[in-house]
């Protein structure tokens, strides 16, 4: 089977598998971090734990991966324009997320640097995709601003852990959205290889 095929078999997929996972690993990291609360600690605190560290930085490595599967298979089948280049934006984002839980809070500079990056190449994403499927689908354009709506209180709060998890879970909801859009296969989901 080619690269063409599998994308369009299972490439979809990978948009319920890495917020899935994310949410697994995360809550396994949490229930292994005595006393972590949304309001006090940052998602990053995980990373650093004794016991939560191994679970969270592996979701975050393995849910970045499927999110980057995920990105490329909607950047093949989105309109060509700016959808498109948010499409590939979160791809690149989601690189940045990877780095994650390489550099941990242990490298605190580095590691604030490339979360930086991440939600910023994010929510400029959203934003593109939202703007570039208005003539194709209003509802799912105005589904795609709302959640880049969710992630701007992140650096209006200085990075507050709470607007951070409220960030984290909009960017879930975004994949998990766009995981269920695409089962139902539109025409403007349908372009050939010829456009990307």
């Amino acid at each position: 089977m080619d690269m063409d095929s599998l994308f369009e078999r299972y490439g979809r997929h990978a948009g319920l598998l890495s917020p899935l996972i994310f949410i697994i690993l995360t809550a396994a990291g949490i229930a292994n971090y005595p006393g972590y609360g949304p309001s006090a600690n940052y998602l990053s605190d995980l990373g650093v734990g004794p016991r939560s560290a191994v679970l969270f930085n592996s979701g975050i490595m393995l849910s970045a991966i499927l999110g980057i599967l995920f990105s490329i298979y909607l950047w093949k089948r989105f309109p060509p324009g700016p959808a498109k280049s948010g499409a590939f934006m979160m791809a690149a984002a989601l690189v940045f997320f990877a780095l994650l839980s390489v550099f941990t809070e242990w490298n605190l500079s580095v590691h604030l640097f490339f979360a930086g990056m991440f939600f910023s190449l994010a929510l400029a994403s959203l934003m593109l995709v939202g703007a570039g499927l208005r003539q194709w689908d209003g509802r799912l354009a105005a589904f795609s601003l709302l959640i880049a709506a969710l992630i701007l209180p992140l650096p209006l709060s200085a990075f507050s852990p709470l607007s951070e998890h409220l960030a984290a879970a909009a960017l879930l909801a975004w994949s998990l959205g766009m995981w269920a859009y695409g089962g139902r296969q539109e025409d403007y989901m349908r372009y050939e290889w010829v456009w990307m």
